[in-house]
């Protein structure tokens, strides 16, 4: 009887219905191809389908096709499974790829790997070679992976791997051998395997983590600290129906990548010489979500120092500081030394920010994406990216300055309405820019010290052009294009409209705003 091998490298998820060529239903969550490889060799024919993408699977096995019922072997390594499917008589599972191999970590010249063996048979593991350098390296010793129905990984490490050989990570593989003398190759994914506990130990899936905390107060609607400092070292999950309350001078230190979740309003009650403290000792601290609360948050008198996003699993914020769908007033707040992404970031909220301060934003200082609100008083500084990045908001900024801006000192896009009056901008890649239908309207603005000042274009291909009214501008000065205008967006200054220019310069540059290139 002819043999067919047939194996498949399952990154997504598919949906078989119940028929006669099946006795099982499998079920995916969802299929995605990056590419497919047919492969034909004396006695039969392999098909490998192989996507990048990585998503949480549940298979179920036993097929029966036709000419029978065909032995399958399935692998979980946490999101992505492989079936081996063959036919016939028992076949030779040395004609099958028998192992998968994950890059781990390259760090001082040391590479790690990870490699289980996925067959019913034992492999010797016997070197790594890749695409970019003639040189190989050959495990220690003599490393036998036996078959475990479990499917464990063993970590493998090999020192002295130059710099150059990593490069060739994409076309890294394995080489080894059955006990029958085949040898065989496997590539490295280069990419590190996710294990499945991301997906089922998710903090954000838990309701309520009170019970784990003995310094918190809970009279069933508002939750205390029972001390000035407290160090969270896990994630405080508050439930729905309370509000989180923390008094001036109290300090709060999230350390171990904890961070605070709340499904209620939280209250943080500083004065200003008594300011409430929220902190990272050991530079790992999540920060804060506000999510889906009955009722506005109040912060008055807060620092957030040196805080990271929130995450967990496969679960990640952008911000340190978060509010989603939950109302909040913010009154001299300062957000500084964040690390993230963004330092505060607010969606589907009203908001009102007065007398605050950011400094020291590894990207964006302030990102709203659907919201109504307004800021006054405020002072961005040194920043990596945007001051103030809008997107689909009614925003109002007003009596604010911003310095030392790594890219747009005010940024509105995706049909944005901004008005905007008494800004001072200084050393900002963009001063203003007005993106995808978003219209900006200004008074009494200076921008100084900038490569553009002010800038309209179509970034997204679902919107289009963007306006700017700009009236009395107070200053206007040290600019190296004061304007850079796509075609059929508007600009108009003091009621003059300027008109865009053509040129191979501004081309460039739109391209490189376009695709979200550094244009410095």
């Amino acid at each position: 009887m002819k043999k067919e091998w047939i194996q498949l490298l399952v990154f997504g998820d598919i949906s078989i219905s119940k028929d006669h060529h099946c006795n099982k239903n499998i079920r995916l969550v969802k299929k995605i191809v990056l590419a497919c490889i047919v492969l034909v060799s004396v006695g039969g024919i392999a098909f490998t389908i192989r996507h990048t993408y990585m998503y949480y699977v549940a298979i179920r096995d036993d097929y029966l096709h036709d000419d029978g019922l065909h032995q399958s072997v399935y692998t979980n390594d946490g999101n992505r499974k492989e079936a081996v499917f063959y036919s016939g008589e028992a076949g030779d599972p040395t004609r099958i790829q028998g192992i998968l191999a994950f890059f781990e970590n390259y760090q001082d010249q040391t590479l790690s790997i990870v490699i289980t063996n996925i067959n019913d048979i034992p492999v010797e593991l016997i070197q790594i070679e890749s695409g970019t350098s003639s040189r190989y390296f050959p495990f220690k010793e003599k490393s036998l992976l036996q078959p475990d129905p479990s499917y464990p990984y063993t970590t493998y490490t090999f020192p002295d791997i130059p710099q150059q050989f990593i490069d060739g990570l994409q076309n890294m593989v394995v080489t080894y051998k059955y006990e029958n003398g085949t040898v065989k190759q496997a590539s490295i994914y280069p990419f590190r395997r996710i294990d499945n506990e991301i997906f089922t130990h998710t903090a954000v899936r838990e309701t309520d983590t009170l019970s784990n905390f003995d310094f918190l107060m809970d009279d069933g609607e508002t939750i205390f600290f029972d001390r000035d400092v407290v160090v969270i070292d896990q994630p405080l999950i508050i439930p729905a129906d309370r509000k989180l309350v923390v008094s001036a001078d109290q300090e709060i230190d999230l350390i171990n990548q904890a961070f605070i979740l709340s499904r209620s309003p939280i209250f943080f009650e500083g004065l200003a010489n008594h300011p409430v403290r929220i902190f990272s000792s050991d530079a790992s601290g999540g920060g804060v979500l506000v999510s889906q609360a009955n009722q506005p948050s109040k912060l008055s008198y807060v620092i957030f120092d040196g805080l990271n996003t929130p995450r967990s699993g496969f679960w990640e914020l952008t911000g340190a500081v978060n509010f989603y769908e939950s109302d909040v007033s913010i009154d001299h707040g300062q957000f500084i030394n964040n690390t993230d992404e963004d330092g505060l970031n607010i969606i589907r909220s009203q908001f009102e920010i007065t007398d605050s301060y950011f400094r020291n934003t590894f990207s964006d200082a302030f990102d709203a994406d659907f919201c109504t609100g307004t800021i006054s008083n405020a002072l961005f500084e040194n920043t990596g990216n945007d001051a103030v990045d809008f997107s689909n908001s009614q925003i109002e900024v007003a009596d604010t300055v911003m310095r030392k801006i790594g890219d747009k000192a005010i940024s509105g896009g995706e049909n944005s309405s901004l008005t905007i009056s008494n800004i001072e901008i200084t050393g900002a890649t963009i001063g203003i820019a007005s993106k995808d239908l978003s219209h900006i309207e200004g008074n009494k603005v200076s921008i100084t010290d900038c490569m553009i000042g002010l800038t309209l274009y179509q970034k997204k291909s679902e919107f289009g052009p963007a306006t700017i009214d700009m009236k009395d501008l107070t200053a206007y000065s040290s600019i190296d294009m004061p304007y850079l205008i796509q075609q059929k967006s508007q600009l108009i200054v003091d009621g003059e409209i300027i008109l865009p220019r053509s040129s191979t310069k501004e081309g460039l540059l739109f391209d490189k705003m376009i695709s979200g290139e550094p244009i410095q």
